[in-house]
């Protein structure tokens, strides 16, 4: 498998336009940081994910490819107009998509967005 860091809007482009045509599964993953990421105990006593962590990459994968794009890193980040187009465009395809944790990362991704 290759894998590529996307850090241009043309490599973004590329990479989309490849999407477009491919017809099988793609897979997607985040990376999240913030300090509070973690379960917490509401007044109903009731245990729930707390979903202000921020989204730091957004990674996907298909045939024998794998892409990550930094969304916010200290050393590089990715125009936030250009990545959030991007991720609106990415669910909208027809593709059925696989992820681990879809639940967290979806919510991350909308709070993102």
């Amino acid at each position: 498998m290759t894998n590529k860091l996307i850090t241009t809007p043309s490599e973004l482009y590329a990479v989309y336009r490849k999407l477009e045509s491919y017809k099988g599964f793609l897979g997607f993953d985040s990376e999240t940081y913030g300090p509070t990421t973690d379960w917490v105990k509401k007044k109903t006593d009731r245990i729930v994910w707390d979903y202000t962590a921020r989204l730091a990459d957004f990674s996907f994968s298909f045939q024998d490819e794998s892409y990550n794009i930094p969304a916010q890193h200290s050393d590089i980040a990715f125009d936030p107009d250009v990545l959030k187009r991007f991720i609106k465009a990415f669910f909208k395809l027809p593709n059925r998509i696989w992820a681990h944790n879809i639940d967290y990362d979806s919510r991350v991704i909308a709070n993102y967005i």
